[in-house]
């Protein structure tokens, strides 16, 4: 696949919004998840902080787009997406339980404060949301 197909699709898997399924008919998706996440620390989450209002928005999208790549002529060097887990650094404040590649993972916040996150599986992964009155 050329590059401008492979960047093309790139874009078009990062606008589509699938909660914890692949739900097409999600709509939008807050903070995507990179592609090769495992490796990218704080900044494996865009944007990272994510800043809310309760006023106007109170659920957040966290989309897996870590899909891996299709590959060359013939899939030759494709590589598999990965599995994520968004967990919050608050004990039992939400947990997305692993979630699969282009998968979407929502969760509604009903107080203000700053919430920091991780990647279960992949520890390294943090990120923070902000949620002002």
């Amino acid at each position: 696949m050329n590059l401008r197909l492979t960047c093309a699709l790139a874009a078009t898997l990062a606008l589509l919004a699938c909660s914890s399924s692949t739900d097409p008919t999600t709509p939008g998706v807050d903070v995507s998840i990179k592609p090769g996440a495992e490796n990218l620390g704080a900044a494996a989450f865009a944007p990272s902080p994510f800043t809310i209002s309760l006023a106007s928005q109170t659920t957040v999208k966290w989309r897996n787009g870590d899909v891996g790549t299709s590959g060359g002529a013939y899939g030759t060097g494709a590589t598999a997406g990965t599995t994520h887990q968004i967990t919050s650094d608050t004990q039992g404040l939400f947990d997305s339980g692993s979630f699969a590649p282009g998968a979407v993972f929502e969760h509604t916040f009903t107080t203000p404060g700053t919430y920091h996150y991780h990647c279960a599986i992949h520890p390294t992964m943090t990120g923070i949301i902000v949620v002002n009155p």
